[in-house]
Formats: C-alpha cells, sequence, structure tokens
C-alpha cells in the first residue's frame, strides 16, 4: 500500500511507528486542545514564543494513533525524549514545500509556435 503524503517512519523505545498528519490528525489536535494545530506548527519556528511542551507532546499523539490507535499520550512524551526528531521530520513531510520565488521564467505561454 502507497503510503500517504506525509507519513513518516521511525524507531523509539524499540518498537517501529508510523507517523502521520493528514487533515483528521490535525482536526483531533484542534478537539483535544481547542487551539489551530496550524498555530501551534508555526510557533515550532517563532523563537520569542515557542510551542508549549504539552502542545508538542499532543501533537506527536494525534500523528500516531492514526496506525497505533493503543498508544498513549504517555508513552508520545516517551517517544519524543528518545527520538526528538521525529515530530519535525513527521511534520515536514506532511507540508507542501514553501513555493520558490521565481523570476518569471516559468513554462508559460509560448508565443510565436
Amino acid at each position: 500500500m502507497k503510503p500517504f503524503r506525509g507519513e513518516t517512519r521511525f524507531n523509539a523505545l524499540s518498537q517501529d511507528w508510523v507517523l502521520l498528519f493528514d487533515f483528521n490528525a490535525l482536526a483531533l489536535f484542534e478537539e483535544e486542545r481547542g487551539v489551530p494545530a496550524l498555530d501551534v506548527i508555526a510557533a515550532l519556528e517563532d523563537e520569542d514564543k515557542p510551542p508549549r511542551i504539552s502542545d508538542l507532546r499532543l501533537l506527536l499523539w494525534v500523528g500516531l494513533v492514526r496506525h497505533q490507535p493503543e498508544v498513549t499520550l504517555q508513552q508520545a512524551g516517551d517517544i519524543m525524549s528518545e527520538a526528538p526528531t521525529a515530530l519535525m521530520e513527521g511534520i515536514s513531510a506532511a507540508l507542501p514545500p514553501a513555493p520558490t520565488k521565481g523570476r518569471g521564467k516559468g513554462k508559460g505561454t509560448q508565443r510565436g509556435k
């Protein structure tokens, strides 16, 4: 089966995990926390006001429950301690790449042909 966009795999706590940040995961975060998930994700790059540790743990948990419904919030915290880069790798895989500023030299219309 082809993995979903944003699906990443990693090993922590002597177990293989699948992390998926899809629409359902982000909606679950918002239901549990009551704040927009994308605001928390944006705060990951804000040095002046980084996200709360509990938000990071919850974000990891919602990304795990699709493929590991038995995972607990406590385990998500343990995973973050052992594999701290897993969350950022999962988020990076889920988000579309930032648009690059071109110089107007794309294909566009080909006049004169």
